[in-house]
């Protein structure tokens, strides 16, 4: 249901990721997984409050 609803409001952008031509979007992706788990680290190490304090943190 969703699927066809996102496929018909955003053809182009679907037909580039189907293809792998939208580098942006694998970009994001890496950032946000990146960010998650620092976040789930940072609050199993630390605490709530400094991973919400540091989020996100994505330097390397």
């Amino acid at each position: 249901m969703n699927r066809k609803r996102i496929e018909e409001l955003y053809p182009e952008e679907v037909k580039d990721l189907i293809k792998g031509n939208n580098r942006s979007w694998e970009h994001g992706f890496n950032s946000g997984m990146l960010a998650g788990m620092r976040y789930v680290l940072s609050m199993a190490a630390y605490g709530k409050e400094d991973a919400e304090e540091n989020f996100p943190f994505l330097d390397t």
